[in-house]
């Protein structure tokens, strides 16, 4: 079973990655690993503050009022019920004549999840998923899989202006009417059209993209750390491959090569530095659209 063999497969992969090959290919991305840390930090933190900045206040206050009167109406506090109701009721028709009859965000929340970055670990467990999946071993391969999870779910609630409006007007009618069990299925049936979305963002290309605008921002005082950060980003897609966001090598050769083109034009000092920084950068910006899966 893998999971038997999953420190054997752990402690060959550090054995390769031991080896003088393997420590070659890999100083460059061993030498800034600190700074590509702090760098996947702050990329995670413009990614949530970027998400939050979505969500439409006056929404999400609707939302929360929606609540206290659904909890007022439990509480058999009618009269109170009814003046949050139609205090919603007003914020949603400032809604509609602000939005029109639209989704709004009312409200966003992240999970993060931290699987393997090592680039060799990662390729050898991917090598074994698929092993194992052609057995039918699913059991196992969703182990191994959990493993290769490296990102950020940015789960986000949508409210549809138009049917949730419809359900509050009829809470408020049947509050005004003392139907109070109706006016509770009312408020009950608005927050349950809220839909929700996640946004599934890989880690690595969220971080490769972060480094390559870095690298144009240090690459005049010191082209050496901005060759450094470039190659960072490059293993960064190779191990996106490997963790599966992106389907194979040939997906993110094209950029490769932009990258390779960008680190010979950092070190000739090439006049058209410029053009190469904004053509790494679109193709990252590319390859994060294609990489990010929404459900």
């Amino acid at each position: 079973m893998v999971r038997k063999g999953l420190l054997a497969l752990g402690l060959i992969a550090g054995v390769a990655l031991a080896t003088p090959n393997a420590l070659a290919q890999n100083s460059q991305a061993v030498a800034v690993k600190e700074n590509g840390q702090s760098t996947l930090n702050e990329a995670i933190g413009k990614l949530k503050k970027e998400e939050l900045s979505k969500v439409i206040q006056d929404a999400a206050t609707a939302l929360q009022e929606t609540n206290q009167a659904l909890l007022f109406l439990q509480k058999g506090k009618t009269s109170e019920a009814l003046v949050v109701l139609k205090r919603v009721d007003a914020l949603l028709q400032k809604l509609i004549n602000q939005y029109g009859l639209v989704k709004l965000p009312v409200d966003v929340q992240f999970m993060e999840f931290n699987g393997i970055t090592d680039l060799q670990v990662a390729q050898e467990y991917n090598k074994r998923v698929k092993v194992l999946v052609a057995q039918n071993n699913f059991v196992d391969a969703r182990f191994l899989l959990a493993l290769l999870r490296d990102e950020i779910d940015v789960i986000t609630t949508y409210m549809p202006l138009d049917v949730y409006k419809q359900a509050i007007d009829l809470a408020v009618k049947m509050l005004e009417e003392g139907k109070t069990d109706a006016a509770l299925l009312a408020i009950q049936s608005a927050l349950g059209t809220l839909e929700v979305e996640t946004v599934i963002v890989p880690k690595p290309i969220l971080e490769a993209q972060l480094l390559v605008q870095k690298a144009q921002e240090v690459y005049k005082v010191n082209p050496a750390m901005a060759k450094q950060l470039v190659s960072r980003a490059e293993y960064d897609l190779k191990l996106a491959v490997a963790l599966g966001y992106i389907r194979s090598e040939e997906d993110i050769k094209p950029l490769v090569e932009k990258l390779e083109e960008l680190k010979k034009a950092i070190t000739e000092h090439a006049a058209n530095i410029g053009e190469k920084f904004q053509k790494a950068k679109e193709g990252m910006k590319e390859i994060r659209q294609e990489s990010t899966v929404t459900r």
